[in-house]
């Protein structure tokens, strides 16, 4: 085996390489078995090739390599191209990788991949412009990686902003999506890209970019979602794309997905792996070791790349009836706001208050909804309050005059160094001592819906004591009373969490899911004005007035069968 041996065609950057930017997070290298799985769908894809150019730019421990020599060394003469900054994880690999088939051989090589490819993108708008001056630019019949996970607040707001410009990304930018696009670049048409990354990508805004590129510029083969299977030590939920490279491909793929299963549902099957299950491409509940997962495949209509990609089939037709019988959508009422940002929670944040040496005025501690205490239909109680420096009669941000609330002034000073340390808020043109995101001050008093932002099972509430919203939950502002308990009835019913789970589809670990405003915004409402409507209002008006009766478990059935009544399903 050659080792460490750069080709001509790909300069090393040894020299001029920069520091490491995912030490401090992003690096999770890949199991035996899941590198197996990735290689193997990639060798599929790839067909029969006489000699195969194989890269992975972020190889880590050489995991994927050895794994990707496995599967294509017996039809085929491999070439295996790796890249890494770690100096440490190169030694590593190349240790993997001493022993390869005799057709095989694998060359290692200190090289920054993005760095390389923005050196040589030059001046020109887009990688994808004139690519032939780019000498990585369709060397490779295989691209496979997992590439670091680096999200904004890791890079740093300079690096995001360059990555985003340089890769042609929106939003927050992981490193990740990057190394995608520059992964695009390097392979030639026809060729098979295998991407393992976290599934962020497949239904948040921040991965509206990087689903247009795949869109645009592959032929996706098949997508596989592994979900809270636990591939990594780290809480990463990945996704393993396979893709062939084709401007203008399709829009339609098959996609599956696996999610542990927490309800009462008897296996319906069994497997010996994730990976077999996945394999197969089978719907259902599957009892795997000592845990049971659910299975779900369809197809991904990818045509607008806003949408996010969730497996849809031929059982979520109720989900086309569901929209056309909507009049509207939560969007439609107002905007799905996310609660107070401090970030100083430890100064602003107390259930103590009483206990300081110097205790604010009480008109500026208000009580504070945190996802602790939140649940269905009427909420707890809070336990803390929130130092709430804002005048609130004014709907925009307006600082209180300090001067007229000693007390207020005088404890805020004891923790001025930390408060003046969060450089970004004074950089904002706040004052020192304010909150990050403090939102619209008038708007507390008004009738309101609220959520946590995550939870396994929906808990819409609503709330007209004017407490402030803490940025662990979200919150709307609904006039209407009857329109609220509408709202809440879909949102907190059995077929607003299905509704969620196939439309939006950002399940976390444990079956947990995230409540934000891009999803909730979506969530159908029926006609207001509909019998099934009324008595819904009627019942959740009985839920608020006390949600832990006796009767409260058998209203909530009831609520169920209106909510899908109401959209004129059984």
């Amino acid at each position: 085996m050659s080792s460490c041996v750069p080709n001509a065609s790909f300069p090393s950057l040894t020299d001029r390489h920069r520091a490491d930017p995912v030490k401090s997070g992003g690096v999770h290298y890949t199991p035996p078995l899941l590198a197996a799985f990735v290689a193997e769908q990639a060798a599929a894809a790839l067909g029969s090739c006489s000699r195969i150019r194989v890269l992975d730019p972020a190889c880590g421990d050489g995991a994927l390599l050895a794994a990707t020599a496995a599967a294509l060394s017996a039809t085929s003469k491999v070439d295996m191209y790796g890249f890494d900054i770690d100096a440490t994880a190169l030694h590593v690999a190349q240790a993997r990788l001493t022993d390869l088939p005799t057709n095989c051989k694998a060359f290692l090589d200190k090289v920054d991949f993005i760095e390389a490819v923005l050196d040589e993108k030059e001046s020109r708008d887009s990688l994808f412009e004139n690519p032939d001056v780019i000498q990585f630019a369709g060397q490779f019949d295989l691209v496979i990686a997992n590439p670091p996970y680096v999200r904004t607040q890791v890079l740093g707001a300079d690096m995001s902003r360059r990555l985003a410009a340089d890769f042609d990304l929106t939003g927050r930018v992981d490193l990740y999506q990057a190394f995608t696009v520059a992964m695009a670049v390097a392979l030639r048409s026809g060729g098979v890209l295998a991407l393992l990354c976290s599934n962020r990508f497949l239904t948040t805004k921040t991965g509206i970019a990087l689903r247009s590129m795949l869109a645009k510029r592959f032929q996706i083969v098949g997508i596989y979602d592994l979900g809270d299977t636990k591939m990594f030590e780290a809480a990463v939920l990945p996704a393993v794309v396979i893709a062939r490279r084709s401007d203008g491909g399709g829009c339609r793929f098959p996609m599956i997905a696996a999610y542990e299963d927490r309800s009462d549902s008897a296996p319906e099957k069994e497997a010996t792996s994730v990976f077999e299950a996945l394999a197969a491409w089978n719907d259902g509940v599957v009892a795997i070791g000592g845990s049971t997962y659910q299975l779900r495949s369809g197809e991904v209509d990818a045509t607008d790349p806003r949408a996010p990609w969730i497996p849809r089939n031929s059982c979520d037709d109720w989900v086309t009836k569901v929209e056309a019988a909507a009049v509207m959508r939560f969007g439609d009422v107002g905007k799905f706001r996310v609660g107070v940002k401090t970030t100083a929670d430890n100064v602003f944040i107390r259930d103590d208050w009483s206990r300081q040496k110097v205790v604010p005025e009480s008109e500026l501690l208000l009580p504070l909804f945190t996802h602790h205490v939140a649940q269905r239909w009427s909420g707890g109680t809070p336990q803390k309050q929130i130092l709430y420096p804002y005048d609130r009669s004014e709907l925009r941000r307006s600082p209180v005059d300090l001067a007229k609330w000693p007390a207020t002034l005088a404890y805020l000073e004891g923790y001025r160094e930390q408060l003046e340390g969060r450089k970004y808020v004074i950089e904002g043109g706040r004052r020192w001592w304010e909150i990050w995101v403090p939102q619209q001050p008038a708007r507390w008093t008004a009738p309101k819906i609220l959520c946590p932002d995550i939870s396994e099972e929906p808990k819409f509430f609503y709330d007209t004591s004017g407490a402030v919203v803490n940025g662990d939950c979200y919150w709307l502002v609904v006039d209407d009373e009857n329109l609220a308990f509408l709202m809440m009835a879909v949102a907190n019913s059995s077929l607003g969490r299905d509704y969620y789970d196939a439309v939006c589809g950002n399940k976390l670990y444990a079956g947990r899911r995230r409540y934000i405003t891009q999803y909730v915004e979506r969530f159908p409402i029926p006609d207001p004005n509909q019998k099934a409507a009324k008595e819904i209002v009627k019942t959740v008006r009985e839920l608020i007035i006390d949600p832990v009766s006796p009767q409260s478990h058998a209203l909530e059935m009831l609520l169920d069968r209106l909510v899908r009544s109401s959209f004129g399903l059984e």
